[in-house]
């Protein structure tokens, strides 16, 4: 993401990042770097028209299911 423009900081021990997207630069491009890494992301801003909140590889499954129901069992949030 560095080549795009992104700035990004870790959290400690490196499993969190936040990052600042260049506004100039497509979030599409932001997805497949991710999913060409392996890697999941959340969008926390901007439209949700381009691109969906999650970014990259989507993981979860049935664990995930699991928690979504747990914590929305009416499915009023947004699923995906």
């Amino acid at each position: 993401v560095a080549p795009a423009g992104a700035v990004v900081r870790y959290g400690l021990g490196a499993n969190v990042a936040w990052m600042a997207w260049p506004a100039a630069r497509p979030l599409e491009e932001l997805d497949v770097a991710l999913r060409d890494l392996g890697l999941t992301g959340m969008r926390l801003t901007g439209s949700p028209a381009a691109v969906g909140p999650l970014l990259g590889v989507a993981r979860g499954g049935a664990f995930g299911a699991r928690v979504r129901n747990a914590l929305d069992p009416c499915s009023r949030f947004l699923e995906v």
